[in-house]
């Protein structure tokens, strides 16, 4: 129970990172992260794939091999 809490009130700090700077690619993944831990796929699918469209849009380098990761 203390697990789910902790996730609980990760969530709510990245939520507020990714407010703050909705292009930063690391707290997108670390969101998709959480929200996969949570069950919450459908919503990590759509965090992750907005991480990769930044990293495309915004690199001329390969995105991360972690994007693609957590896409599965």
């Amino acid at each position: 129970m203390q697990e789910k809490q902790d996730s609980a009130n990760a969530l709510k700090i990245i939520e507020l990172a990714v407010k703050l700077e909705p292009d930063n690619v690391e707290a997108l993944l670390l969101k998709g992260k959480i929200l996969i831990k949570e069950k919450k796929g459908q919503e990590a699918i759509e965090v992750v794939e907005k991480s990769l469209l930044i990293q495309v849009k915004n690199s001329k380098e390969r995105p991360k091999s972690s994007t693609f990761f957590y896409l599965g």
